[in-house]
């Protein structure tokens, strides 16, 4: 199995409380909770709670609906939810890419290796809404070719590419998020206290309740980590590269890793890691 890896150049870090139960959710419709209607800032809420207690599906959910409620906001004559869901998230690619890190170049990259049922080529955007959010809302699992890979203690994150599988890192979750939260049009958000969480792009980081609707001071931010992308004629390769069945693994390395930690990551990958001192 071919191992490539990478410094990831911006992250988001989060804080914890409890997590809350989900309960039902209606199509076309935002999330219920609890018998009442969950506004933006309640689902970047739950979604950090989820997310942060190892629950992926259900902050996958959270962070889709947030995201499906701001796409209605920007782009309200919009009729067609999956039309103004992928251009929300194309419209924040500048966003996406240093949050979710490894310098893939979303704006260019069509995941080729995979089809789905609706696209035969799809983007990030696509991906996101058919197999995240129209799979959670309507109830179904999400396969096992797209499952989000948690990050593993020693805080490295991993994409898995193979035939019919493309496997996002538990980073996607902040990255999404992050569009709630950063979006011009949800800047009345602030209103809404959603307890100590915090975003990180870098060394730079972002109290939630403070920074709602700020994108044009975040985007210079998030510009400065996100220099160096992958072409879009490497990512073909390796996205559709002969593998031994299991996937190619794309590492990511979160910012600051102590050499202890890149000593155990060499062991366990048969790698060499550059250190921040050589």
């Amino acid at each position: 199995m071919d191992r490539i890896t990478s410094r990831l150049s911006g992250t988001i870090q989060l804080e914890a409380p409890e997590r809350r139960a989900l309960s039902e959710c209606e199509r076309g419709k935002l999330h219920c909770f609890e018998g009442a209607t969950l506004k933006i800032a309640d689902n970047v809420k739950s979604c950090f709670e989820d997310a942060l207690s190892g629950k992926f599906d259900a902050a996958m959910l959270h962070a889709c609906i947030a995201i499906d409620a701001t796409s209605k906001l920007l782009y309200p004559k919009q009729g067609k939810v999956g039309k103004r869901f992928t251009q929300t998230i194309r419209d924040y690619y500048w966003l996406v890419e240093p949050t979710l890190g490894a310098g893939i170049n979303f704006a260019e990259t069509i995941f080729s290796n995979v089809k789905l049922p609706k696209n035969d080529a799809p983007d990030f955007a696509d991906i996101v809404y058919e197999v995240f959010r129209c799979g959670h809302v309507h109830g179904d699992e999400v396969p096992e070719n797209f499952r989000v890979v948690p990050t593993e203690i020693d805080r490295t994150s991993m994409y898995i590419f193979g035939k019919d599988t493309v496997r996002f890192p538990d980073l996607i979750v902040w990255s999404l998020i992050s569009i709630a939260v950063f979006s011009r049009v949800n800047a009345r958000q602030k209103v809404q206290p959603v307890g100590p969480y915090g975003l990180r792009i870098g060394d730079s980081e972002f109290h939630v309740e403070e920074w709602w609707g700020r994108e044009d001071e975040v985007r210079p931010i998030a510009n400065k980590h996100n220099q160096v992308k992958i072409s879009n004629e490497y990512m073909q390769r390796m996205l559709n590269a002969p593998d031994d069945g299991t996937g190619m693994q794309y590492v990511v390395l979160q910012p600051e890793v102590p050499d202890h930690v890149l000593d155990s990551v060499e062991k366990k990958f048969g790698i060499h890691l550059p250190r921040s001192n050589t």
